[in-house]
């Protein structure tokens, strides 16, 4: 009976290690500029192609609600303000509104991803990354800076019981626009003894970063980051949302 027992461990263990994990998206989303707009049309011709392991909503706010939040389709809406700090700690306020929403469905999933329109993933090698990181106590994205403890809100990874963390002091953190987001998430969880893991995130500063990245000379990634222009200038957007959509052909194969 031992050596049965086992046998079927042993047997069972690959298939295990090999299980690919779920994912909760959320993406800080507003309509306020064209480039936003255009951001969301190339998110939405990916960011439901694979339903069995990446489920993904636009989060976005408004004040002028009736009640707490809405899912209209792939679309997340909280009553809250948007805008940054210090004039408004409105992206933090709907992520964190979005992580209560879902607290009833935690369960089903691995990880939370927070991220923004300008960040392009390639899921399945994000998939793959997420299989490397600890099942609990995981945060994790790519760094503010050189040497940063703190996840890029353009993409922050949390285990659900890191979420939970978040959520248990729900009160204290909201509405704090004393700092951006993504640093008040990194300072509270550093606090929490929950240490930063990071990974590789491609900026593409220039349209010349896109070059080289498409004649091989920097490393394959699965984020990619697109901030070429001056987002409040609508004729300087045109390399930000051509480059988004070039990466959706090259690793989707799907044409805006």
């Amino acid at each position: 009976m031992k050596n049965w027992l086992l046998f079927f461990l042993i047997a069972w263990m690959p298939v295990y290690a090999a299980r690919t994990p779920k994912v909760l998206v959320l993406i800080i989303a507003s309509d306020d500029l064209p480039v936003y707009r255009a951001f969301q049309d190339t998110w939405r011709a990916y960011m439901h192609t694979d339903p069995k392991h990446i489920e993904a909503y636009f989060l976005k706010a408004t004040p002028e609600m009736d009640r707490p939040f809405a899912i209209v389709g792939d679309t997340f809406v909280a009553r809250a303000g948007e805008g940054l700090v210090p004039g408004s700690a409105g992206i933090l306020n709907k992520t964190l509104i979005a992580f209560k929403a879902f607290l009833p469905r935690l369960h089903e999933f691995d990880y939370v991803l927070r991220t923004n329109l300008s960040s392009f993933f390639f899921f399945p090698d994000l998939l793959e990354f997420l299989k490397t990181l600890p099942a609990k106590h995981c945060y994790a994205g790519g760094p503010t800076g050189k040497g940063s403890r703190v996840a890029s809100g353009s993409g922050i990874i949390l285990s659900t019981d890191v979420v939970k963390l978040l959520l248990f002091d729900y009160k204290k953190l909201f509405n704090d626009a004393s700092e951006a987001d993504d640093v008040l998430i990194g300072h509270f969880l550093w606090k929490k003894k929950i240490h930063f893991l990071s990974y590789q995130r491609f900026d593409i500063h220039r349209y010349d970063d896109w070059v080289a990245y498409k004649e091989g000379r920097v490393p394959h990634t699965f984020h990619f980051r697109t901030r070429t222009s001056d987002r409040s200038n609508p004729a300087d957007l045109s390399y930000d949302v051509d480059i988004q959509r070039e990466l959706l052909h090259m690793f989707y194969g799907i044409h805006l």
